[in-house]
């Protein structure tokens, strides 16, 4: 489902959810819509704004969903909506991703090149043994 772009108008009501819930805490349907707008957001937005491609989205948005709930709760009303707020904070998160990624990659890469390594080296030492007389 294609929820991005929002329009000036979808963007007002966003924010006015937001404040809504941070006025009323207790209002789990209110809590519940804006966890899942803002779920929807985190799964677009990388795309949308052209940051990852369309396959690494979800794996970002796994990456962001247990704080969901702080993104909310530190919004502050002023000169930028909900939707220009959280489209900072996917473009924080997403360097960090990114870079946090791609250190995993290279260390994994790395332990399969000395995996491959430590197994030539075993078969060469099983090859020597096997050609030793005994007496």
């Amino acid at each position: 489902m294609q929820y991005l772009p929002l329009s000036k108008t979808e963007q007002n009501k966003l924010t006015e959810l937001v404040v809504l819930y941070k006025k009323q805490p207790g209002n789990k349907a209110l809590r519940l819509l804006v966890h899942e707008k803002t779920q929807q957001l985190l799964y677009e937005l990388p795309s949308f704004l052209n940051i990852l491609e369309e396959e690494d989205c979800c794996e970002f948005f796994l990456y962001c969903y247990d704080t969901i709930d702080h993104f909310i709760t530190r919004f502050q009303t002023g000169k930028l909506s909900y939707y220009a707020y959280i489209v900072e904070v996917v473009r924080r998160r997403c360097r960090f991703f990114v870079y946090q990624r791609s250190k995993e990659q290279f260390r994994e890469q790395v332990i399969l090149e000395h995996d491959y390594e430590y197994q030539d080296d075993t078969e060469e030492v099983a090859e020597t043994c096997s050609y030793t007389v005994l007496n």
